[in-house]
């Protein structure tokens, strides 16, 4: 039968923090790497995501040195022309050593009183950079570079603040993928706040990975900056070779809407397979065991639609009976007498750790029987380690003695002769060729 099943710090005055989507752990900085498969055996606990991306933005700049995002690391990015403007305290990597001086001798010149030659905005856009990198660990935290979004001018709703030029190679062949991202923010006591969404790009396609767009300004309303890991909540199950990021601006008011961003990374969120056997240890041939199938989520509890796996049963295995599930959605396939299991459309809901598939089996004939990774066939699961099962036949019971008439006395051995108490006659029980005069035995009269 086929079963449709539903269910889903401080720095001075500054804030640092974590905002999720799904909590985001804290990550080593990284180059572009391939997907990596979670280690099984910890069903129900979250694991760590995978970076398979990250920028920092600090390669190749010195301390207190400045650049144009679009000038920065031979020109891998780019943005959408208000968001790459300096005039208006945009699209400059800084770190909270950069002076004004140095802006105005790399070129980086605006009006008088706005943009970063302000000392004002230039001290506070120092301040997004350092509070980003004690967020992130940078020691000391002034080292930190980030990306400013300042908004002196209205930049326009919708508009790309961050992009890569390219896209990049990746292994991720049916993986879930998401974006992170740290983001300092100041002014919140303003009405206009950042309003970011995060896409991965394929082949030209945005993909988004949070559809409600995330706010860094949580807590109470403040003029203090804060800090904030932001991670896209609902991850893309990905089967191309590369993929590309963005990162998009709802808010098109340069009224408030004052952040810096760094450490932009893609996650690896695929969850993890995990089966188990929950036998007793008596198992006899025909008796149902339930086989659990236990899907993971990563640490980050983001969405993952659309995860499937079909497992092969160990040859002598057969389904015993209904499938049930606490997955969010899903389609089981699992009819009694098959040999395989099938699980379609899973979907594992936003914040929750983990879910679970139930099927009885059994066997018909004594043994151990295994179910490891290569009886599943996955996407969007990382696969299971091996689980065992063992039916043991119960015990034959041996052949009764044989005993003596009226007496109920156990017999003797095979070719014995016997007289009974009463001398009627001889008892012979199991007599062989043996002469009989050989093996004669009395009774005491």
């Amino acid at each position: 039968m086929t079963v449709r099943l539903r269910t889903a710090g401080s720095v001075r005055k500054v804030a640092l923090g974590t905002f999720v989507l799904g909590m985001a752990a804290a990550l080593p900085a990284t180059g572009l790497v391939s997907s990596a498969t979670a280690a099984p055996g910890n069903p129900g606990t979250p694991s760590a995501p995978t970076v398979v991306f990250s920028e920092g933005f600090g390669t190749g700049l010195a301390s207190g040195e400045l650049s144009k995002l679009a000038d920065y690391a031979g020109g891998k990015y780019t943005a959408d022309p208000a968001w790459l403007s300096a005039a208006a305290g945009n699209g400059l990597v800084i770190d909270g050593t950069t002076t004004d001086a140095d802006q105005v001798t790399a070129g980086y010149t605006a009006a008088t009183g706005a943009g970063v030659t302000s000392p004002t905005k230039g001290g506070e856009l120092r301040e997004l950079a350092t509070i980003l990198g004690a967020l992130n660990g940078t020691s000391p935290d002034t080292a930190n570079h980030a990306v400013t979004a300042y908004t002196d001018a209205n930049p326009g709703a919708n508009l790309v603040e961050f992009q890569t030029k390219n896209l990049l190679p990746l292994n991720a062949d049916g993986r879930f993928l998401t974006i992170s991202a740290n983001v300092a923010v100041s002014n919140c006591v303003r009405a206009s706040a950042p309003l970011l969404k995060f896409y991965l790009v394929d082949a030209g396609t945005e993909n988004v990975v949070n559809n409600t767009a995330l706010n860094p300004c949580t807590g109470a309303p403040s003029d203090a900056p804060r800090a904030v890991t932001l991670t896209g909540g609902n991850a893309v199950l990905f089967d191309a070779d590369q993929v590309g990021i963005a990162l998009r601006n709802e808010n098109g008011s340069g009224g408030g809407n004052d952040h810096a961003y760094d450490d932009v990374k893609v996650l690896d969120v695929t969850p993890q397979l995990d089966k188990d056997f929950v036998a007793t240890g008596d198992e006899q041939p025909g008796d149902p065991v339930d086989l659990v199938f236990t899907v993971t989520n990563t640490s980050e509890l983001g969405g993952k639609s659309g995860w499937s796996f079909t497992d092969k049963l160990s040859p002598g295995l057969e389904v015993a009976g209904d499938a049930t599930s606490t997955c969010a959605a899903g389609d089981v396939t699992a009819v009694v007498g098959a040999t395989s299991i099938k699980v379609e459309n899973g979907d594992l809901a936003s914040g929750e750790a983990s879910c679970t598939i139930t099927v009885p089996v059994t066997a018909d004939a004594e043994g151990t029987y295994k179910n490891g990774p290569e009886n599943i066939t996955s996407r969007g699961l990382d696969k299971p380690a091996v689980t065992e099962v063992v039916f043991t036949a119960p015990a034959t019971p041996g052949s009764p003695e044989p005993v003596l008439p009226e007496t109920g006395a156990p017999a003797a051995g095979n070719g014995d002769l016997w007289m009974t108490a009463g001398g009627a006659g001889l008892a012979v029980l199991g007599l062989t060729t043996v002469a009989i005069a050989s093996r004669r035995k009395r009774t005491a009269l």
